[in-house]
């Protein structure tokens, strides 16, 4: 039996030449593993600056601001970076040598936005199904399309 697993796949936007896609579990677990305590500290700080802002602008320059090692750990990781070297002019640079020397806030700043719209979208559209799943009526009409396709 072959699997269509095309609508498991997550979304991808192009920001300046760069493909990013979305932070799932598998990514934000590896940031929580190393980087858990500064995580907080930054989730506090970022809710602090752009609480009761809906501007992805404001929490993007919040990360970017007061946790830039994040911001780039999201960025490695949107991009599914293995280490390899890109080739830049003359230079051989890792996606991470990149970010840190030759992408300006501007950019940065775009690449973020739209990592964190992905994942936002992803997050609001599990939410929605959980949702869905926990309404009774919904809950009472599986059960009962499963009754029906049991006999």
């Amino acid at each position: 039996m072959k699997m269509n697993l095309a609508g498991l796949i997550s979304p991808t936007k192009e920001v300046h030449g760069v493909t990013v896609r979305g932070l799932n579990f598998a990514d934000l677990s590896a940031q929580w593993q190393t980087n858990g305590v500064r995580l907080m500290e930054a989730f506090d700080e970022v809710m602090a600056k752009a609480n009761g802002s809906d501007d992805l602008m404001d929490v993007a320059n919040s990360i970017i601001k007061y946790a830039p090692d994040l911001a780039r750990a999201a960025f490695l990781s949107a991009i599914n970076d293995k280490g390899e070297k890109h080739i830049i002019g003359d230079e051989e640079l890792t996606a991470g040598e990149i970010w840190d020397t030759r992408m300006g806030i501007g950019k940065q700043m775009d690449i973020v936005i739209a990592i964190i719209d992905l994942t936002m979208n992803e997050s609001d559209n599990l939410k929605k199904r959980l949702l869905s799943v926990l309404d009774k009526p919904t809950i009472q009409k599986m059960l009962a399309e499963k009754a029906t396709s049991e006999e």
